[in-house]
This record gives C-alpha cells, structure tokens and sequence, in this order.
C-alpha cells in the first residue's frame, strides 16, 4: 500500500469511528424535548355583574356612585373614592379582547371592595351566592379563560361555612378573597375564627384585597384612598394577624 491509499483508508476509518462515537453520544444522551409555553396568569383583576352594582345602589348605605373629572363612573366610601368602573370590568367580550392584545392566558376573577360587604349579616350570603354563581358560569363559558376566588358573607358564620364549602366543593372555585377589614371589623375578630380554622383545614387559597381604613375622611382628596388608604389598611391587617399569632395557628 503506498502513501497515499494508507492515508485516505486511515482517514475513512476515523471518520466512520467519529461518526460511531458521535450516534453513541446522541444515544446516551437524547435531545431533550422543548418546555411547554408558561402560561401568564392574572391573578388580581376584578368582574362585576350588573346586578351586583344594582344591589349597591339599592343599599343607600355607605356606598354610592359618582363621576370623577374625566366623567367615568366610581364607587366611594363615605364620599371617598376607591376605584371607577371600566368597561373590561362588566363586559367578558373586552376583558377577553385586552387579554389577547396584552398576551394574559388566564384571568383570576374576584369581587373587589366592597365585596359583598356593603349588606349586613343578613344581606351578605344572597349577595355572596349571586356573585359565586356567576363567577362559576363565567369559569364554565370559559374555562381556559379564566377561574375565580369566592365571596364569603364574613358576618353570618353558619353561612360563611355553608358558602365556603359550596363555593369550593360543588362550584369548584378556585380560592376565597377577602378585604383588609369587614365593615370595619379586623380579620382577627373571634367571629371569623371558625372561618379560618375551616380554611386552613381545606387547604385554601386566601387572596387578602385592600379596603379604605374605617375613618375614610382623610383620604378623600387627591384620590388618596387608592394611593395610600389602601396600602395602609392592607398593612394594618397583616400586621395584626402576625402580632395575633394567626399565622403561626394557621
């Protein structure tokens, strides 16, 4: 064999020895297949019925409609205001239009301030039914769309179990949302206990939203209630939980 037939049959065999070494490799060690898309979640955004904003303006208690300066329509606590209306709130088609133009997957609709608080004992679970059983047929329309946290009548125990239980077991909604204070009692309140020792058991998710602090006077100008009462009143209630122990007993 001359030179050159040597080198080109020991280049042959080296690269047929590569290429062996090469499918091993790949053998032992297989592409790994792509990740799923993650999918992007909002999980603090609210959905209103129009009878529940009917049931408001039927209360004539604390709570009332206005206009801010640009004319859009609001609700404020004792003449403060806590949040305006918009279109996406009431109106499933344009929520589900802004969803697709910002790139959200899933929406986590809840009930914002004033829940179902602005009834009392006895007005809170028609209302906190009315607006899980809507929360629900939303879900069921929609159910890659979005889920729901439940509304719960805090201030009629028996109910707020009875409600509890409904809105997770038979309505397969997807956690609870309560306010940084009932009607201006603190979540710490013993009336609530039995509440949060059957939340804890079920192994629940609790999204705390903010409400205007009891003495809403201050945070009337300015918009202030949004900006600072809330923030301060979500800050006062978790404070108290931790300085009560309800997150160590939870």
């Amino acid at each position: 064999m001359n030179r050159r037939s040597f080198i080109k049959t020991a280049t042959s065999v080296t690269a047929a020895g590569t290429a062996g070494a090469t499918i091993e490799v790949l053998a032992q060690n297989p592409p790994r297949p792509a990740a799923p898309a993650m999918q992007k979640l909002d999980i603090h955004t609210h959905y209103y019925t129009q009878p529940f904003f009917q049931k408001i303006s039927d209360s004539g208690g604390q709570f009332s409609f206005g206009n801010d300066m640009a004319g859009r329509t609001i609700i404020t606590y004792n003449g403060a205001r806590f949040f305006g209306i918009t279109p996406p709130m009431t109106d499933v088609a344009k929520r589900i239009e802004d969803m697709d133009r910002v790139g959200i997957d899933v929406e986590v609709v809840s009930l914002s301030t004033p829940n179902v608080f602005f009834a009392d004992a006895k007005g809170q679970p028609e209302v906190a039914k009315m607006m899980n059983d809507a929360y629900a047929e939303l879900v069921a329309k929609y159910p890659k769309r979005f889920k729901g946290f439940a509304s719960i009548p805090m201030d009629a125990p028996d109910a707020a179990l009875n409600e509890l239980h409904r809105a997770i077991n038979t309505l397969k909604l997807n956690g609870v949302i309560l306010l940084s204070n009932i009607r201006g009692a603190a979540l710490i309140d013993p009336r609530y206990r039995p509440f949060f020792e059957e939340a804890n058991r079920m192994k629940i998710c609790i999204f705390l939203h903010p409400m205007l602090p009891v003495v809403a006077d201050p945070f009337k100008d300015y918009n202030l209630g949004p900006i600072i009462g809330f923030p301060f009143d979500t800050t006062l209630a978790v404070a108290k939980m931790c300085y009560d122990g309800m997150f160590k007993d939870f």
